[in-house]
């Protein structure tokens, strides 16, 4: 099966086009699937560490606009407050739960990357090079 080129895309679309999934995702009450996010940042990267860095803080900035959107519109703090409680942390620690939260988006968006970039190498584009990503070197003839 004939692979396609790698398309060169830059940081900002990469970051976007994660943030858009990450947002439509939060807003349709599938945050658990902020993975995906990061995995389409990971498909879009060339290197592993930008698919990881890129996942993550698409994922970590969707999280935080979604969290400031729940806490001026809805009662978050108000239900953060509630969590601290029963976590036995106290009514003032609703921001220890906001960064548990944006942790775990960060979290989940960098293994998303991971795994996307991951993947995009071994199935979806060829590099460079015109080899397969995940074919082996050709021994040296003598």
């Amino acid at each position: 099966m004939a692979r396609i080129r790698f398309p060169d895309l830059g940081t900002r679309v990469v970051f976007l086009s994660a943030f858009i999934a990450a947002e439509l995702l939060l807003f349709t009450g599938t945050w658990q699937l902020a993975y995906l996010a990061g995995f389409l940042a990971g498909m879009l990267s060339a290197r592993i560490r930008r698919a990881v860095i890129l996942g993550a803080a698409s994922v970590l900035v969707a999280w935080a606009a979604y969290l400031v959107y729940v806490f001026v519109e809805g009662a978050g703090l108000q239900l953060a407050d509630l969590v601290g409680q029963i976590l036995g942390v106290g009514a003032g620690a609703w921001w220890l739960l906001t960064v548990m939260t944006l942790l775990m988006g960060a979290l989940l968006g960098a293994a998303g990357g991971f795994t996307g970039c991951t993947a995009a190498r071994l199935f979806l584009w060829e590099q460079a090079g015109g080899e397969p990503a995940g074919a082996a070197p050709e021994p040296p003839k003598s």
